[in-house]
């Protein structure tokens, strides 16, 4: 199946954020498979259907909300008899990130908030075709309001069983440049073995698993900057060598590094 490149901002020029909603009445594929440069926001309010985000696909409900990051390949897929609503929202990297990206990064995936998004997409809904002054003001506050209650959200799943030392390891991790488990473990007083065994009881994830995922999300980023060789990405990103670090890029992505950014450089510009 083809993939295309779909522009951030379809009307041109440049803008906090993009709104639109995309509806059906009958079971169908909404989005065929494409990627962007900025961030794509789903918040579903009606009927349930699939999200195919790189290898992974998974299910979506009413009142649930998909981030999708910047690079990731992804389709939305309807199944509901009747059909779905979906709001979508699309915002550029460098409007929220103004320093070092990996710090509290988004990560692709279904969120199931405990508390709803309705009143916030209501609000971008409502606001997003105001011509009045002050209107990019505030569509750049409610692009922050967005991104802080995302944050939120993602961390609150991934922590909500953690004790506070682990909620305090993975915190860490987010930012360390060395993740390996010898470090780790030492620095918060821990021998490799028990570290490790309690890190899996309380994440349920193994901890090669979970700096796996970290590591991948870096990939991307340095995929798309496109100044670093495959040799130096696998140095910054502590593998071993650079077949182990196309090995697990394969395995999450579901294609090569060099596939990935060959396909990026053929659609950009």
């Amino acid at each position: 199946m083809n993939v295309y490149k779909e522009q951030l901002w379809p009307s041109g020029g440049r803008h906090e954020l993009y709104f639109r909603q995309n509806n059906s009445d009958m079971p169908k594929t909404l989005v065929a498979p494409h990627w962007h440069e900025g961030y794509e926001i789903l918040y579903i309010r009606r009927g349930w259907g699939r999200q195919q985000i790189n290898a992974a696909s998974m299910s979506f409900y009413p009142g649930e909300v998909v981030v999708i990051c910047p690079g990731d390949i992804h389709a939305t897929e309807a199944l509901s008899p009747k059909g779905c609503d979906v709001d979508v929202v699309q915002f550029a990297e460098d409007t929220i990130y103004t320093g070092e990206r990996w710090h509290n990064v988004l990560v692709s995936g279904v969120l199931r908030p405990k508390d709803g998004y309705n009143q916030l997409f209501d609000a971008i809904s409502r606001y997003s075709q105001d011509t009045q002054p002050g209107h990019d003001v505030l569509m750049g506050g409610l692009l922050r309001l967005l991104f802080g209650a995302l944050i939120r959200s993602q961390h609150s799943e991934m922590t909500a069983h953690y004790s506070p030392e682990i909620e305090q390891v993975c915190a860490y991790l987010q930012q360390a440049d060395n993740l390996q488990l010898e470090q780790t473990a030492r620095r918060f007083g821990y021998s490799p073995e028990h570290f490790s065994r309690k890190f899996h009881e309380e994440t349920f994830i193994s901890f090669r698993k979970y700096c796996e995922k970290i590591r991948m999300r870096r990939a991307m980023n340095l995929l798309q900057d496109g100044t670093n060789s495959l040799e130096e990405i696998a140095d910054q990103l502590g593998y071993g060598s650079t077949s182990s670090f196309i090995r697990a890029f394969k395995r999450v992505y579901g294609t090569t590094p060099n596939a990935y950014r060959n396909r990026r450089s053929a659609f950009s510009g």
